[in-house]
């Protein structure tokens, strides 16, 4: 198959995917188009925390105060990043990612099927994604692609370059929801980095081919600039190409951490512009490409809707099988601390005391006591920077 390649910007695109001498890494804009429709992470952390506290309306208070702190990363965005609040809630809340599977409803948009169209004719084989839906398998499926899938440790560990058995090998870096348990979502997962299997099949994969972003905003490497291993293998890798999002006259700006990168690969990085599927639109020839149905706003916030109403729906069922008043309490008052809203905070642990007694819950109940005694030291030792403060300036 031949593409494209009279718009200067996507020449490289182009002549990467003619060559079969690309991986494409998939990021979540690649999934938020209808009829697929994956969540943003801010808006799955919001109806998480609404879900949670219609456990107890007096939580319902609180709410404001942790979805609309400023954030220290993007001065843009506010609230917790949603995985300090997948953090807390699975250190408390047993089965939470289970919740996740709500997300296979819907099915693949005209991105994932562009790529499914790429890899059967034989042009991509090896295709990396940090989303957690299953809607590149079923485009791979539609196509009648044999594809291995990899999610576990296991499963990365036993990636062989040579193995011709499957035509598309798919990657998920962050696990997937068919397996809730390998879903990476917590700050704490994400700043140990990535495990040995996968780091090792980004470094084998990015040693002979060039790497094309969809969608990714690389908010990984704000934590770590080489998450990807892409300074460890500055010298030996290809290379890659960056999309980025261009609607009308407005264009994505490049974060810090991607210009970086394209400054230590100089001549070997392509910063582009544009908008998906119109992008894959441009790389193909008319008679190839694949038709897709372009949504009306009217259309788009009724399916939208409908997307909203079944993962709230989904939420609030798990937390009513899953948490318990004490559980909640304990939760908001972690996250209210977090935020430095220690009176609220205490209020909230008073609470989870109070319940854990009812209850006779001693282990919770000294878990309890000693949030309590925590919050009364944090605020015996501000007063006294305050007291200091007073007097110097006296």
């Amino acid at each position: 198959m031949k593409f494209i390649k009279d718009i200067p910007e996507y020449r490289q695109m182009g002549n990467l995917f003619e060559h079969s001498n690309a991986v494409v890494f998939c990021g979540a804009g690649v999934s938020v188009e209808p009829p697929a429709g994956l969540p943003g992470w801010r808006k799955l952390r919001d109806y998480t925390l609404n879900a949670i506290a219609q456990k107890d309306e007096s939580l319902a208070e609180y709410l404001t105060d942790i979805t609309s702190i400023k954030r220290t990363t993007n001065s843009y965005e506010i609230g917790f990043t949603p995985e300090v609040v997948a953090s807390q809630i699975a250190k408390l809340c047993p089965n939470y990612f289970e919740c996740f599977r709500s997300l296979e409803q819907g099915d693949p948009n005209a991105n994932h099927r562009y790529l499914a169209k790429i890899a059967k004719h034989g042009h991509l084989k090896y295709i990396i994604t940090t989303n957690w839906d299953l809607f590149l398998e079923q485009a791979l499926l539609n196509e009648n692609i044999e594809y291995k899938v990899y999610r576990t440790e296991e499963e990365f560990t036993s990636f062989k370059k040579s193995d011709n058995q499957y035509s598309v090998h798919l990657f998920k870096l962050h696990g997937c929801i068919s397996i809730p348990t390998t879903i990476i979502a917590a700050v704490e997962q994400e700043a140990k980095g990535l495990s040995f299997g996968k780091i090792a099949v980004l470094d084998e994969l990015q040693s002979k081919f060039w790497f094309i972003f969809f969608g990714y905003s690389g908010a990984d490497l704000k934590l770590n600039l080489d998450y990807l291993r892409m300074v460890s293998m500055k010298d030996k890798a290809k290379g890659f190409v960056w999309n980025f999002l261009k609607l009308d006259k407005n264009i994505e700006s490049i974060p810090s951490e991607i210009d970086r990168l394209a400054k230590l690969y100089t001549g070997r990085a392509h910063l582009v512009y544009g908008k998906l599927p119109e992008t894959f639109d441009a790389l193909f020839f008319p008679l190839n490409r694949i038709q897709w149905r372009k949504y009306t706003l009217q259309e788009r916030n009724s399916w939208q809707e409908e997307k909203d109403i079944k993962l709230q729906r989904a939420l609030e069922s798990w937390s009513n099988q899953y948490l318990d008043r004490p559980t909640t309490y304990q939760l908001f008052g972690n996250l209210l601390n977090r935020v430095g809203e220690l009176d609220k905070a205490l209020i909230c642990y008073k609470k989870f005391a109070s319940l854990c007694k009812t209850g006779q819950d001693d282990k919770r109940l000294a878990t309890a006591f000693s949030k309590i005694g925590l919050i009364y030291q944090r605020k015996k030792i501000m007063f006294r920077h305050l007291f200091i403060i007073n007097r110097l300036k006296k």
